[in-house]
């Protein structure tokens, strides 16, 4: 069951990054209590995307919620989490045979600054830089989860405009899904 956070739609759709072969994403999980979660999350929204408000506990919405589901299908994962709450969760899906396709860690503001680090398929890595230049980089990263097709990872970092928000704790905005087959 899908717990509504009030997040309203997506936001424009000039970030979207151009791709074929993305995931159909069955679960959007966020931590609500971040607003930039939450910003991230309503950009990642797309129409029939299940987005689940995180308790406290990861654990419980696991083990009630999104183990059933796998056991019976493999589906991928999105979300915006605390870097501990990411942590768990990848844990656990890595029991089902599934694979981070995408991180990108958000760290709190410094000096009006936000520091970014990605792992994913380098042309989605290369265009989130360049777009954090041109929207707010919670847009940036919403449409990164919901574009985000399987590729050999890499690595980026780089730092855009921190918005208002306040906050200590790193997020982390991530896909987890099967990993890419071998041809």
């Amino acid at each position: 069951m899908a717990v509504s956070v009030g997040l309203g739609s997506r936001m424009a759709s000039a970030v979207d990054y151009p791709v074929t072969g993305a995931p159909r994403i069955a679960n959007l999980l966020v931590d609500a209590r971040f607003d930039d979660a939450n910003r991230i999350a309503r950009a990642a929204a797309i129409p029939g995307l299940d987005i689940i408000a995180l308790p406290r506990d990861v654990l419980e919405i696991w083990y009630d919620q999104l183990k059933p589901a796998l056991d019976v299908a493999t589906q991928t994962l999105a979300g915006v989490t605390t870097e501990r709450g990411f942590f768990v969760l990848r844990t656990l899906a890595a029991d089902h045979r599934l694979v981070v396709r995408f991180a990108a860690t958000h760290y709190g503001p410094r000096d009006g600054r936000i520091a970014h680090r990605l792992e994913g398929p380098m042309a989605l890595l290369t265009h989130c830089q360049h777009l954090s230049t041109l929207a707010p980089w919670q847009s940036v990263f919403g449409s990164a989860i919901r574009s985000c097709s399987a590729g050999l990872a890499k690595s980026l970092e780089f730092q855009s405009v921190a918005s208002d928000a306040r906050r200590d704790e790193a997020l982390v905005s991530w896909v987890i899904g099967p990993a890419a087959s071998r041809a």
